[in-house]
């Protein structure tokens, strides 16, 4: 099932505040064309480590105010474009959380206001 078949030309995705608690790992896949996922204010803890495979294209990724904790340090490897990125306020965001430093068009990193004390 993808609920978003037919948006094969959407640019931008936003679904903030929706509760959202998990995601499958094709959730985005018919969405090559994304240039910003907004995924902030729900109730994420841990993203499959290829939800975002298909979405080269991706320049904004928001991640904030969810409870995400340790994922998969590959996670972001397939974003090449990613010029910012939003992790404010969550439960532990730190040098195992996906391997943001590698992208060198990174502009925004945002991670304010996460619980390191949980991080090992």
């Amino acid at each position: 099932m993808n609920c978003f078949a037919g948006l094969i030309n959407l640019g931008e995705l936003y679904l903030q505040t929706n509760q959202i608690a998990t995601l499958h790992s094709k959730f985005f896949k018919n969405l090559s064309k994304l240039r910003g996922i907004y995924l902030n204010e729900n109730n994420l803890k841990v993203l499959p480590r290829e939800v975002f495979k298909f979405n080269k294209n991706l320049e904004k990724l928001g991640l904030g105010t969810n409870q995400l904790e340790k994922n998969d340090e590959k996670l972001f490897d397939d974003l090449k474009n990613l010029k910012w990125i939003d992790l404010r306020e969550n439960k532990c965001i730190d040098e195992e959380f996906g391997d943001y430093n590698t992208k060198s068009n990174l502009n925004l990193l945002q991670l304010k206001r996460n619980v390191r004390k949980y991080c090992r």
